[in-house]
């Protein structure tokens, strides 16, 4: 049964599920820690537990086919790598909360294939390149929501700007959310949009959808010859 969307940003992940085991992630290790990384954490994890991540620098993740909540103890005070959220089947969720995802060599985070239902909360997703020109990229997904976040795309090409939220054939809900395209570098490149949708329902609630500025008239540092 597919979870139904609320229609307040306020009460988007109150209905959140309950943890069955709380585990702790801290990059510093010591008494109490029971994982010093996210991926080990992940993957130890049964569907329905929680992780707390303490503040720290961690590996990005994949996390795929069972509920889970990912929680930083203080919002954007855990850094990460992007991240991929895979498969996760109807009757399972996924919460993440109070993220900070930088850049990493793997590009996007990605939510993708899912029947699930997908939360971000308080998280702040700066992950583009100049190979893989989308900050978030949402897939043939039945229910992705993102509440109080922070997209921002920042990678370029000679020829393209990054995409803020690029959502094929999904289901997305965005609340008191900003999201932003890249900056063009190069002359004659349009600035990235903000969200980029193809198929699928886009709701939009409160926040801001902004798009890059295009292209300076002379070529930028971060302009190449394609």
């Amino acid at each position: 049964m597919r979870r139904a969307f609320p229609l307040l940003a306020a009460s988007a992940l109150a209905s959140a599920p309950l943890a069955q085991t709380l585990h702790v992630v801290d990059d510093d290790g010591g008494a109490g820690v029971d994982f010093t990384d996210l991926p080990a954490a992940i993957a130890a994890a049964a569907s329905g537990d929680a992780l707390l991540v303490k503040p720290g620098t961690y590996a990005g993740f994949t996390l795929s086919a069972k509920s889970l909540v990912i929680t930083a103890e203080t919002d954007l005070t855990a850094s990460v790598g992007p991240f991929t959220v895979t498969g996760i089947g109807a009757g399972q969720e996924v919460v993440l909360r109070g993220l900070d995802v930088g850049p990493g060599e793997s590009g996007a985070s990605r939510i993708e294939n899912s029947a699930g239902w997908v939360g971000l909360e308080d998280c702040s997703l700066k992950a583009a390149t100049t190979t893989d020109l989308v900050a978030l990229e949402v897939t043939s997904c039945a229910a992705v929501e993102l509440v109080r976040c922070d997209v921002q795309a920042s990678g370029d090409s000679a020829t393209e700007a990054s995409v803020g939220i690029l959502a094929t054939n999904s289901f997305l809900h965005v609340f008191a959310t900003t999201v932003r395209g890249a900056d063009a570098a190069c002359p004659g490149v349009d600035g990235g949009d903000g969200i980029r949708t193809s198929g699928g329902f886009l709701l939009l609630g409160g926040g801001s959808v902004l798009g890059g500025t295009g292209g300076p008239e002379f070529p930028g540092t971060l302009c190449t010859p394609p």
